[in-house]
């Protein structure tokens, strides 16, 4: 029987970690602590998987089920999802350099300077030590 909104928000913690099963795949996970977790449990290439979709209540029921339901349109294209997830990650870790942000900030609002003011900003903002790192960690 699918989970309802209800029922998910209605999930006490008890003294062990239960289940509750929604359809095609999805579950949520209530610790004993009370975190509620999404899982999806696949499997691809004749090995059982699960991934975490998230904690409610920051995804949603309705968010879990499209979670489950991009998941599984991989799996009919032979794609792991959880490399698909890591791959992504990876891919936005250098979107997301100090370097990256400071180049798109410079080329939005270099236009409006001199060229001279534009070296300056660029060689002395543009540190070469905080060129690569993620923001997270940016030198300042």
């Amino acid at each position: 029987m699918p989970l309802t909104d209800a029922t998910v928000k209605a999930a006490k913690p008890q003294n062990k970690l239960y289940s509750l099963h929604d359809e095609r795949g999805l579950s949520l996970e209530v610790a004993p602590n009370g975190t509620k977790r999404w899982r999806f449990r696949f499997q691809l290439n004749g090995r059982r998987n699960r991934l975490s979709l998230g904690v409610y209540p920051e995804v949603r029921l309705k968010d879990a089920h499209v979670q489950r339901d991009e998941m599984r349109i991989l799996i009919s294209k032979g794609v792991d999802p959880a490399k698909h997830r890591a791959q992504e990650r990876e891919q936005k870790k250098g979107h997301n350099t100090f370097e990256a942000v400071a180049r798109e900030w410079f080329s939005k609002f270099s236009s409006n300077w001199t060229e001279g003011h534009g070296q300056t900003i660029s060689t002395k903002c543009a540190s070469k030590s905080c060129g690569s790192g993620p923001c997270s960690r940016a030198c300042f």
